[in-house]
């Protein structure tokens, strides 16, 4: 007798524990639930059946096309991608397998691959010969708007007002017998008054995913994460719990900074993040969550770059979470973070000992639980941070409690740094209400790059540049950039064949701007690895067009090249004068070893009264 209790105890154990394991923890009315990590039987990597999660649902297993599971596509987790020629079904099924006549909640997680170009179908339930009286469906019009129809589909069709772009989506719809109500990413999106909404799922019809299933009309192009089912309207807490978990899992973010979203866990009362009208950007995360069956180990935003720039792993990135065998120890503990949106380019403002500069977007962590040290990346290559830097072991995170950098930030050096791809990692233990961002300490020119430098001649910018080793070298090739932020190729510089250790080569811009320009090298040896060199600047302002200003790494000059006199003050940070001196006529001055490494303002004044003001790194 004994024993028959302990395994009832035991098989009661399992069983609450299965059953509790749903959307955001929210089981109550679940009818259908298919995600891409779970129930998907394949045959290499393409879908020949998915099966719903719920217990004695409906499975899908009529497929055309080539449905495919990609293993890593949505924030490290398995998507089912279709390219606009598959589907997946259950041909005879009523309604009531998914809906009710009147209450009904629905989610959607999704990346479009081609926005706006054409009509798809997402999933839908439809009565067979009938479809336009019972119906329930998730779609995109050809406007690129999303749409969703219960029970039938009126006209004007109820549709998003935000614009589905080849960005990730999270949808969440709700029906009552006087309304529908749609969401996307968290934001009411509309309410449609429709009276009576009323539909019939004692009726039999299709249920598909990726297109209609008759004739894959209206297909699907991107991917799908998850497709759920509630035959209930549910509340304001339990639809946040289920956005939040997919939030979460796939790295999108749920509302704006105008509109902040607080994340729930499943128990509805565990902030997973708090929302922030500052840092709502982003947003991504691990954490574990055993209602929701989510155990996300690494994770990166599913936004474009420059906006997903950093990943967090439990231990080093893996191809995929489920390729990452760390673990969260403690249920419902979480790592998140967000960030302020600023200008990845960095500059001089609020920076601690030791740092040149720092980036000025800044992200912001919420931790609940202990998660302990994870590894970041960052990935710079496609951002206006690469330029800075071109050994990137020379990049430093910093971590500070308040924001305010300069003063009692800790300072961690790179724990793995690849040039060649453009990305740097740490190791580090975040606390609740950290910040962090990436500073740029003092770094010399590349080892083959010798100098980089600039002159004006007949209203032109002639660069010059010296390499050792030339004989390994390829070529050069020069970019321009307005703004530090987007880099023109302007030419290239093949090498010859010469065996000599150390050669010179020059390139003319004609450049007829007043404004500051900015140039840098890449440079290609035979093995063809490339190295990027620091930008250089030049300026010809229109109110001091007499006076050049020259900089780059080793030093920076001023030169006049008319007979008026400028007047020259150098102001250091701390806003005291470390120079001051007079250039008369044809003259030049240049900061080699007169100023220590740092950050000061060149002020400039003619004797009319005409006034130029550069800030100069020296280094």
């Amino acid at each position: 007798m004994l024993r028959l209790i302990s395994t009832y105890f035991i098989f009661v154990n399992l069983f609450n524990l299965v059953f509790a394991q749903s959307p955001g923890g929210v089981n109550t009315s679940l009818k259908a639930w298919y995600k891409s990590n779970g129930s998907v039987t394949t045959t290499g990597t393409t879908i020949t059946a998915w099966n719903n999660e719920v217990s004695g649902g409906v499975n899908l297993t009529n497929t055309k096309g080539v449905p495919v599971l990609s293993a890593s596509n949505f924030n490290f987790n398995p998507t089912a991608t279709f390219d606009g020629d598959d589907v997946i079904a259950n041909q005879s099924v009523t309604g009531d397998n998914f809906i009710t006549s009147t209450t009904n909640t629905s989610f959607i997680a999704f990346t479009s691959a081609v926005p706006g170009s054409t009509a798809a179908v997402i999933s839908k339930w439809d009565e067979t010969g009938n479809s336009n009286q019972n119906r329930i469906s998730w779609e995109i019009t050809n406007t690129g708007f999303l749409r969703f129809d219960f029970p039938i589909s009126p006209t004007p069709n109820f549709t998003s007002a935000t614009t589905i772009t080849n960005q990730s989506f999270i949808g969440s719809a709700s029906t009552t017998s006087t309304l529908d109500s749609l969401r996307l990413n968290g934001l009411l999106e509309g309410v449609r008054n429709y009276s009576p909404a009323t539909s019939d799922p004692t009726k039999t019809g299709r249920f598909q995913i990726g297109a209609n299933y008759s004739n894959l009309s209206f297909p699907f192009n991107g991917n799908i994460g998850e497709v759920i089912f509630y035959n209930a309207v549910l509340n304001e807490s339990q639809k946040r719990r289920v956005e939040s978990y997919l939030a979460l899992k796939y790295g999108i973010t749920l509302g704006n900074t105008a509109n902040p979203i607080t994340y729930l866990a499943s128990n509805g009362t565990t902030v997973m993040w708090n929302g922030s009208p500052v840092f709502q950007n982003n947003v991504a995360g691990i954490g574990r969550d055993d209602n929701s069956s989510l155990l996300q180990k690494q994770s990166r935003s599913s936004n474009a770059s420059p906006n997903n720039i950093v990943t967090m792993s439990l231990g080093p990135i893996q191809v995929s979470n489920a390729a990452n065998s760390s673990t969260i120890a403690t249920n419902r503990t979480f790592l998140v973070w967000g960030d302020n949106n600023a200008s990845v380019v960095p500059n001089s403002t609020d920076v601690p000992s030791g740092i040149l500069e720092k980036s000025q977007r800044i992200w912001r962590v919420k931790e609940t639980g202990t998660i302990g040290s994870v590894r970041v990346r960052f990935s710079l290559g496609s951002t206006a941070l690469a330029p800075y830097n071109v050994d990137f072991q020379n990049v430093r995170l910093l971590v500070d409690g308040d924001g305010v950098f300069g003063t009692g930030a800790t300072t961690i050096s790179p724990t793995s740094y690849n040039n060649a791809t453009d990305e740097v990692e740490f190791d580090y233990n975040f606390s609740d209400g950290n910040y962090f961002t990436l500073g740029f300490v003092n770094v010399p020119l590349p080892i083959d790059l010798i100098s980089f430098t600039i002159a004006k001649k007949n209203n032109n910018n002639e660069l010059f540049w010296t390499v050792k080793d030339a004989h390994e070298l390829v070529q050069s090739i020069v970019y321009k950039s307005a703004d530090l932020q987007n880099w023109t190729k302007i030419g290239t510089i093949e090498s010859s064949s010469s065996s000599q250790i150390i050669q010179n080569f020059n390139f003319t811009d004609q450049h007829h701007s007043p404004h500051v320009v900015y140039y840098r090298l890449e440079t290609v040896d035979l093995a063809g690895n490339r190295r990027k060199s620091k930008w250089l600047s030049s300026t010809f302002e229109s109110n001091l067009n007499s006076v050049q200003i020259e900089e780059n790494e080793a030093s920076f000059r001023i030169l006049n090249n008319s007979q008026e006199t400028i007047h020259v003050k150098i102001i250091n940070y701390n806003a005291s004068v470390s120079q001051e001196f007079e250039l008369i006529g044809s003259t030049s001055t240049e900061f080699g070893d007169l100023l220590k490494p740092g950050i000061y303002l060149a002020v400039l004044s003619s004797s009319n009264g005409e006034l130029m003001v550069r800030k100069i790194i020296k280094y």
